[in-house]
């Protein structure tokens, strides 16, 4: 396509001092200075278009940083508007306090106060509560007046008070939780009237939230405990919520019982705890029934049965938490699995404790019973008696939480790792195993029970797999070989590969601990360890190990709660007095420097006199 030159037309009429010159030039020429003309001009307009943007941009910035000014002004303002209205409003109050009497607080106030005195902590009872509502019942009179009108104020009543006291209160009281607890050591039993306070329990029974009793003191022979709960407990209590009962340490010939407790008719019912109380119980209080709670002596007859317990669960379908401690359970056949046709289930049940049981019950119990909902299962052996092997057990949950073994027998301690794979079929979920060894009297070299321990220990690695354990707890009172100790222990630990919570406590000796955690072989066990305790009672050495140790230069968390060799309080002679605090000072500065970065430091008041 041809391209459309411009055409320049020159009038020749009209006079121009260029016009023969222009002539003259040729087109080409004239194309180009055209050209650059019109680049110059294009280059003049795109200039002041660029400053007027400049200038744009600059006004923009000038207004944002005016605006800026400003709103720190305001701001500035505000605070110092909202400090003088807290320091006015906080004159007008104490002004208003110094100018109201206490007998003119508002009602408000007086509620809160009479609430905190109605809910005690536990520890504060007896006299103390009692005096707290007489100091407030002497304020003033007002006071003394919504003391009087306000029931919730006279709803706990310790039946240890003066009858007349008691009395006062059941007057004004609405429902009531009564309890008794021993008796003070400065007064005489002869001067406590039992009965008198049997009378008025049974007279408010129906008024009764909470009804918590300690008997063993107070009525020491079985026919006046039996007498007693015959007497007064076997009426209805219709609002009773909290039941428990604890009979003392009495003999086998002197066994209390209550074979109509409440007449059985307690409808909302939800804890009972007795203690050393014989059956046979009306299980038809325990329809609402959270947790249930038996226990007894060891030498006493409870005249229990598995099917007895089993009558308990069934008759609580919201069951919670259930624990029996040492039942001495009666059973006339040796196998009592078979007496038990059909399973048990337990929907709600959540925690289980079982204490003392015998080996063949505690598996028929275990066998014969679902619980679904399990989270914690606390098997616990005070006596030394031949334990079940527990995977032959049926499992209680494949949801259990937790699993809590407080024993002395090797045969347990084996078997630790087999309940825990047993019980756990999801591979991620967390493993929790506490270890511990209640009777130090029982851990003698002169019984053949630490070979039993070590062997055992030292056969776990080989026999199960700790793969998915996370969480374990040593718990021990050492008489044996310290590197034998240490190397059962650190074999066992070097198959924890998962694990992330170490803790060590009670008083292992300190070479075991040092080779746990620094082992000659160089190999480093528990990999993924993000928390370390130490909760025993180490002498220095072993705290320097544990900080000094390679292996936990990085571990996240380091714990450790230790005490001094001795306390103002020991009786020691006085030639050992500065040996032990020369090194119990040097041993503090040298452990200073490491303990002042991240670690938990734990002194009894009475050794940090011997600090300072």
């Amino acid at each position: 396509m041809p391209v459309a030159v411009p055409r320049i037309v020159i009038n020749n009429d009209t006079p121009h001092p260029l016009k023969p010159a222009l002539l003259k030039v040729p087109t080409s020429m004239l194309l180009d200075e055209l050209f650059r003309r019109i680049q110059d001009e294009r280059s003049q307009v795109l200039e002041e278009l660029d400053r007027e943007q400049c200038h744009s941009r600059h006004d923009v910035r000038r207004q944002q940083d005016r605006l800026g000014s400003v709103l720190a002004s305001l701001d500035e303002t505000s605070s110092r508007w909202s400090r003088e209205s807290n320091e006015v409003r906080l004159s007008y109050s104490r002004n208003i306090n110094i100018r109201s009497p206490i007998s003119k607080l508002p009602s408000e106030i007086l509620a809160v106060i009479f609430h905190h005195c109605v809910d005690l902590p536990s520890s504060v009872k007896g006299h103390v509560a009692f005096r707290a509502w007489f100091w407030i019942s002497h304020v003033c009179s007002q006071w003394r007046t919504l003391a009087i009108e306000t029931k919730t104020l006279w709803s706990r009543i310790d039946l240890r008070w003066p009858l007349a006291a008691i009395n006062q209160f059941m007057d004004r009281a609405y429902l009531v939780d009564f309890y008794m607890s021993h008796l003070p050591r400065n007064r005489r039993f002869a001067d406590f009237d039992i009965e008198a306070r049997g009378q008025i329990i049974a007279s408010n029974i129906h008024k009764t939230h909470s009804l918590r009793l300690s008997l063993g003191f107070h009525l020491p022979r079985a026919n006046q405990m039996s007498g007693f709960l015959s007497r007064y407990l076997e009426r209805p209590a219709p609002h009773l919520s909290e039941f428990q009962l604890e009979c003392g340490n009495v003999r086998r010939s002197t066994f209390a019982s209550v074979p109509n407790l409440f007449n059985g008719e307690a409808p909302h019912i939800r804890c009972i705890n007795i203690t050393n109380v014989s059956g046979p119980f009306n299980s038809s209080i325990f329809r609402d029934l959270k947790s249930l709670s038996l226990s007894f002596d060891v030498d006493l007859p409870s005249e229990l049965t598995l099917p007895r317990i089993f009558d308990f669960i069934t008759s609580s379908p919201a069951l919670q938490s259930l624990s029996v401690v040492n039942p001495q359970l009666i059973s006339d056949d040796n196998t009592p699995s078979h007496a038990l046709a059909s399973r048990i289930v337990a929907p709600e049940l959540t925690y289980i404790k079982l204490q003392g049981w015998e080996p063949y019950l505690a598996e028929a119990f275990l066998g014969s019973l679902t619980t679904p909902a399990l989270q914690t299962f606390n098997l616990s052996h005070e006596e030394r008696t031949l334990v079940p092997r527990f995977d032959s057990y049926p499992l209680p949950s494949p949801d259990l939480i937790r699993l809590i073994l407080s024993c002395i027998s090797a045969e347990i301690t084996v078997s630790i790792d087999q309940v825990v794979v047993s019980f756990y079929r999801d591979p991620s979920a967390e493993v929790t195993v506490d270890i511990c060894s209640d009777s130090p009297a029982e851990l003698t070299q002169d019984d053949g029970w630490n070979d039993v321990l070590l062997q055992s220990i030292t056969r776990l690695p080989t026999r199960f797999s700790y793969s998915h354990l996370h969480i374990l707890r040593i718990s021990s009172y050492s008489q044996f070989e310290a590197i034998d100790t240490a190397n059962a222990w650190g074999s066992v630990l070097a198959h924890c590969h998962s694990l992330t919570e170490l803790e060590i406590s009670d008083p292992i000796p300190s070479d075991p601990i040092l080779l746990i955690l620094e082992p000659t072989d160089e190999t480093i066990i528990c990999p993924h360890l993000k928390k370390l305790t130490i909760g025993v009672r180490p002498m220095w050495g072993i705290l320097r190990g544990v900080l000094n140790a390679r292996r936990l230069r990085n571990v996240p968390i380091i714990s450790t709660s230790f005490t001094f060799p001795f306390s103002l309080d020991d009786d020691l002679p006085e030639d050992m007095v500065a040996p032990l605090l020369e090194e119990t000072i040097i041993g503090w500065h040298e452990a200073y420097g490491s303990f002042r970065r991240y670690r938990t430091l734990t002194i009894p008041p009475t050794s940090k006199d011997i600090v300072n």
